[in-house]
């Protein structure tokens, strides 16, 4: 069987297994094993040309598709894998897979409004038994589409969609709520709003730097360097009391306020 030879790297039964389909005129059957043996002999680009050859005989093949895709995403070919994906997505539109991966499609390719697009075409699929039923999984995608907006620049947007979401109440990720917030509310430079979530961020968490750093980023923003040195001392001695087994309480003070202030 021509899966246990190109395990085992049985190349020449492999191939006389892919002649003797040629002699019997098993075309599908032909296609089938060069794509699996350039494939498991990491010669992909041999792959895909075997793949789009058996398009050519069935377009519409939903496994050949799937798998060529795969193949394109892995070699990092974006624009054949965007392609591939919104030929499956036209072939299974009630596939929940397919609307999200050409999405992806996009925002790799950078087209941050365009996957934005997409998974608010899928949002319009839904109803609410799906979404009731499978809370999880819609609470992530739809952090993911704010994610998208927010690498897209679009900080307005995406600060709107997360309040509808979080308001309908389908965001069952409380904390990546707060933190998507408090840096959608940082880029659009609303430093009061984001250093006050940012501070109850470390109060959940003491010793995640990124908070703290993002704490000290949005006071520097705010204040000056001297008076925010001042605050900065205040507000870290009194977080030192408050967690005295956090490392990070103790060590971030050294870094970020000046030498002057600690003498």
């Amino acid at each position: 069987h021509v899966y246990g030879y190109v395990g085992t790297l049985r190349l020449l039964k492999a191939i006389k297994t892919i002649v003797l389909q040629l002699k019997r005129k098993r075309w599908d059957d032909y296609a089938f094993y060069c794509r699996l043996l350039y494939r498991s002999d990491r010669e992909y680009d041999e792959a895909i040309k075997c793949y789009k050859n058996s398009l050519r005989m069935e377009k519409d093949n939903l496994t050949v598709l799937r798998d060529l895709a795969q193949l394109q995403i892995q070699i990092r070919d974006l624009g054949g894998f965007l392609e591939t994906r919104q030929r499956l997505l036209e072939l299974k539109p009630t596939n929940r897979q397919t609307w999200i991966l050409l999405a992806l499609a996009h925002h790799l390719l950078g087209n941050h409004e365009l996957a934005a697009t997409v998974l608010d075409s899928y949002e319009t699929t839904l109803d609410s038994v799906i979404i009731s039923s499978e809370p999880y999984e819609h609470s992530e995608i739809l952090l993911y589409k704010i994610n998208v907006l927010k690498e897209g620049g679009k900080f307005t947007e995406a600060l709107q969609a997360l309040d509808a979401a979080e308001k309908a109440g389908y965001i069952k990720d409380k904390l990546g709520a707060i933190e998507m917030r408090a840096l959608l509310l940082k880029s659009s430079s609303v430093f009061d709003d984001a250093a006050a979530l940012y501070s109850k961020l470390v109060s959940i968490n003491p010793d995640n730097y990124v908070y703290h750093y993002s704490f000290i980023e949005c006071q520097s923003a705010k204040h000056g360097k001297e008076k925010d040195s001042e605050e900065l001392l205040q507000y870290y001695t009194e977080l030192a009391k408050k967690y005295p087994d956090s490392t990070a309480c103790r060590r971030i003070p050294l870094d970020s306020v000046s030498y002057t202030h600690l003498t």
